[in-house]
């Protein structure tokens, strides 16, 4: 069975039509683009991309979700269709998300996923630097270890804090990340504005797997729950960051896809321009329907399994099992 995927519209003067049980993509009224509704799992455009009546009535007949981002990958709106969430999957999850003793459980698993996980795209990237290679990996070994330990959730977040900073810092000796000082998403340079778009790109492809498993994607066990935001998602995204989104950053630039000429200024911050956004687009797509390290199927299908182990986990309790990256 063909897995659904996400399509990505990133032109500004791209127009999404209907075609029978198609969905087209226009620009300049010229056929670009054609794929089978039933083909796709979600849909996210550019601010600037249009989309027809037909074509959103064929969207949410089919239950495929339309999200809508701003070029620094924000978003403006989100068309979610009802997935038939079931009351007691939710109900449950709001009884484990004001239980301390379980969001730390999970908490612990989640970060010691991402650390771990850390510490591979470490050891791959500075095969060339042995000595950096070895002590970030050490130190990130360590960290790991204590995450699993962790008190509390404070102690936890600090660990997580300690464990970017060594892992950032290592990474900051690679060619493609000369001049990157730090993670910030409103700093005006070409590392932090990829970072900020590929996150929006993990963040809507679990969002999808989130919702259609029925949970709740405002209640989170790490991350705190706060206004409007999908904050369980954001425990989700921690274990996949180096995996995917860190992973095809640094593809990006080390392969000249994307380079310090791509910012262009908004008025509302630093944002990529159109085709570094198609670029980042097209990576991030050949990297989650790419074979998974150490799993059977892509990484798509992997983020898929993860999900119904947090389902597994709230129905039925149990360790939550991050994926380990190989």
């Amino acid at each position: 069975m063909r897995a659904p995927v996400t399509w990505y519209v990133v032109s500004h003067n791209a127009a999404l039509r209907r075609r029978n049980h198609q969905v087209v993509v226009e620009i300049d009224d010229r056929s670009v683009a054609v794929i089978p509704a039933s083909f796709l799992g979600s849909v996210v455009l550019d601010s600037g991309a249009r989309v027809s009546s037909e074509a959103l009535r064929l969207l949410i007949k089919r239950r495929v979700p339309l999200v809508v981002l701003d070029g620094l990958g924000r978003v403006l709106g989100r068309l979610q269709p009802d997935h038939g969430a079931a009351a007691d999957l939710r109900l449950r999850q709001y009884e484990l998300c004001t239980n301390p003793d379980a969001r730390l459980e999970f908490a612990r698993s989640v970060v010691a996923g991402k650390i771990h996980n850390q510490q591979v795209l470490a050891q791959r990237k500075l095969r060339r630097l042995p000595i950096e290679q070895r002590r970030t990996t050490v130190a990130l070994g360590q960290l790991e270890a204590r995450a699993r330990s962790a008190d509390s959730l404070a102690e936890l977040r600090g660990i997580e804090g300690a464990a970017s900073s060594i892992y950032w810092s290592a990474l900051r000796a690679l060619p493609a990340l000369e001049g990157f000082r730090h993670r910030d998403r409103h700093a005006p340079d070409v590392v932090n504005a990829l970072l900020n778009y590929v996150s929006a790109l993990l963040r809507e492809t679990l969002m999808r797997s989130v919702t259609s498993a029925g949970l709740d994607p405002m209640l989170s066990f790490y991350h705190e729950p706060f206004r409007t935001r999908p904050t369980l998602v954001f425990d989700l995204m921690e274990e996949w960051r180096p995996v995917v989104l860190e992973s095809v950053v640094l593809a990006l630039i080390g392969l000249g896809r994307v380079g310090p000429t791509d910012i262009e200024d908004t008025g509302y911050g630093p944002r990529l321009r159109a085709e570094a956004r198609a670029a980042a687009v097209e990576r991030f797509h050949h990297r989650v329907h790419g074979a998974a390290s150490g799993a059977d199927g892509t990484y798509l299908d992997v983020m898929d399994r993860q999900v119904a182990r947090v389902v597994a986990w709230a129905r039925r309790g149990g360790p939550y099992e991050p994926y380990r990256w190989r």
